[in-house]
C-alpha cells in the first residue's frame, strides 16, 4: 500500500456497512486465497453479481488482487495510519505472553510510573512545607519591627 501506507504501519480501522464502501475506500479483509492474513488494499471496482463483491489492488501493485474479495470478509475500513508502529506492536505482542515479557512490558512501566507519582507528590509536600516555613519567619519579622516602631 506504499506510499500511502507504508509496509509495517499500524492502521486505524473502523466498522464500515460493505454498502456504504465506495472506489478508492482502502478496506482491510480476510483474503480467500490466504487465511491467515489481513489485507489492506484499496478498492479499485465493485460488483453486485448476485452479492457484494470487491475489487481491490493493492498501490504498490501494478494488477488487481487475483480474487474478489466477498462484503462477509470485509473487517472494516482504514482511516488513519501511523507509519512504522505496527513493527513495534508486532514484536512486542511476541513477547507479551512470556513472563519476562509481561514484567517488562507491564509492570516496569506501572513501577516507573506509580514511583514517580510519589516521588512528585512527596516533593510537593517538601516545597509547601518550605514556603509555610519561609512566611512564618517573615510574618515572626513583621510583628517584631511592629513592636519595635509601635
Amino acid at each position: 500500500m506504499e506510499p500511502a501506507m507504508p509496509a509495517g504501519a499500524l492502521a486505524l480501522m473502523l466498522p464500515v456497512d460493505p454498502e456504504k464502501i465506495v472506489v478508492g475506500d482502502i478496506i482491510t479483509f480476510k483474503p480467500s486465497w490466504d487465511l491467515d492474513v489481513t489485507v489492506s488494499h484499496r478498492v479499485i471496482e465493485i460488483l453486485h453479481d448476485g452479492q457484494l463483491l470487491f475489487d481491490t489492488k493493492g498501490d504498490a501493485m501494478e494488477g488487481s488482487d487475483p480474487y474478489y474479495v466477498s462484503a462477509e470478509n470485509v473487517y472494516g475500513k482504514v482511516v488513519f495510519n501511523i507509519p512504522y508502529l505496527g513493527f513495534l506492536v508486532n514484536g512486542a505482542l511476541k513477547y507479551i505472553n512470556t513472563w519476562w515479557g509481561f514484567c517488562l512490558m507491564v509492570v516496569m512501566p506501572s513501577v516507573i510510573l506509580f514511583g514517580s507519582t510519589v516521588m512528585e507528590i512527596s516533593r510537593s509536600r517538601c516545597v509547601r512545607a518550605k514556603r509555610m516555613k519561609n512566611w512564618q519567619k517573615r510574618q515572626r519579622w513583621h510583628k517584631k519591627a511592629y513592636k519595635l516602631l509601635a
